[in-house]
């Protein structure tokens, strides 16, 4: 099957975000973010097929899965322009192979909980494993594109189907789609124990933040229910240590972070926006669109990997956050509405410096 043929059989969705820029005096160029999502996995040879060889757009997310110990989890590379696919395979191999490696070392402390300690010991083993294995295909569930707006949208005249959202990404709130009556009682949907690592990525000029944490109580979620994991740096002028952020802070025009790498094992997971937050606040957050289905007594992660920031030492914060969906059928992080927030450690706002590892208990 040549692969036109195959991608009208794969791709369910292309959403166009219209956004002008100005190119110079007097003039614009509309530029567009097509995000495309595959009914089935294809691989990179087939990305930069379809998507790799054009001038008037770029490749500018990847995303894919993969199992561990029978848990899919959810990845996403924002590849160099200037890459083909040979090296952008090559750079995934590595930054896979580094987050697995990541994940399977506890670098100080252990839970309060001697079931739970077994529980990390035993997937922080599945993780070294896999660590070990070498990929040979990755499998792409969706990709973001970046560029001219007529050609992306031409597009849909071939092989896609194509749905045009406006500068105002998010739908109109739902006062039906509240998550309910328990949001207040953290207790019910808040994680119970975790722990943070901040620190220097192996890679030179990069640095990562990685959360593991889990639950012992799920009564607050339903259905509709989302979750985000808040990691908070601190880039006021009145910050403890002044200006700055230790990751680094850049953003798309949706309030996007521009991070390298991104991945989780929690489901329906995706890379929340800044929009409207305070700009002094500096999110670095990995949401779940589908909260209900996580499981008790089993640890999850979140991780996120920047280029370095300008500050080598930071104030930091961490939240949970549970909100809905709205509407109900979308997943991604613009239809994602917070309900409440609650500090998740007690060190207090900003009480958290960073380099650092911690572990925290509600």
């Amino acid at each position: 099957m040549n692969i036109l043929k195959k991608l009208v059989l794969t791709i369910l969705t292309v959403w166009l975000i219209l956004m002008p820029v100005t190119v110079s005096a007097g003039s614009t160029h509309p530029t567009a973010i097509a995000w495309v999502e595959f009914a089935s996995p294809v691989n990179l040879n087939q990305v930069y097929s379809l998507f790799g060889q054009s001038l008037d757009f770029r490749i500018k997310q990847i995303v894919y899965t993969f199992n561990v110990d029978g848990e899919e989890n959810t990845a996403g590379y924002s590849p160099s322009s200037d890459d083909d696919v040979a090296v952008t395979f090559s750079k995934l191999q590595g930054l896979h192979s580094q987050l697995l490696s990541s994940l399977g070392v506890n670098y100080a402390g252990t839970s309060e909980s001697a079931q739970m300690q077994e529980l990390l010991q035993h997937a922080m083993t599945s993780y070294l494993q896999e660590a070990n294995r070498r990929v040979v295909e990755f499998d792409v569930v969706q990709v973001e594109l970046e560029g001219n707006y007529n050609t992306l949208a031409s597009l849909k005249s071939t092989f896609f189907t194509v749905e045009i959202q406006s500068t105002d990404l998010r739908p109109a709130e739902d006062e039906t789609s509240l998550t309910g009556e328990s949001v207040d009682n953290w207790e019910s949907w808040a994680p119970e124990e975790g722990n943070l690592l901040v620190q220097p990525h192996s890679w030179s000029g990069y640095r990562y933040v990685q959360n593991r944490f889990w639950w012992d109580n799920t009564s607050g979620f339903n259905s509709r229910s989302t979750y985000e994991q808040d990691f908070f740096l601190n880039a006021s002028d009145g910050s403890t240590y002044g200006p700055g952020t230790y990751l680094n802070r850049s953003q798309d025009w949706r309030g996007v972070p521009n991070v390298y790498y991104w991945a989780s094992d929690l489901p329906r997971a995706y890379l929340d926006t800044r929009a409207s937050d305070p700009a002094y606040q500096v999110a670095f957050t990995i949401g779940s669109a589908q909260v209900s289905s996580v499981s008790t007594y089993r640890w999850y992660y979140t991780y996120i990997m920047t280029t370095n920031g300008d500050a080598n030492i930071d104030s930091a914060s961490l939240q949970g956050q549970i909100g809905h969906r709205t509407p109900s059928g979308c997943y991604s992080t613009w239809c994602s509405f917070s309900e409440y927030h609650e500090d998740l450690t007690n060190y207090g706002k900003w009480g958290i410096t960073v380099p650092n590892y911690i572990w925290w208990r509600k």
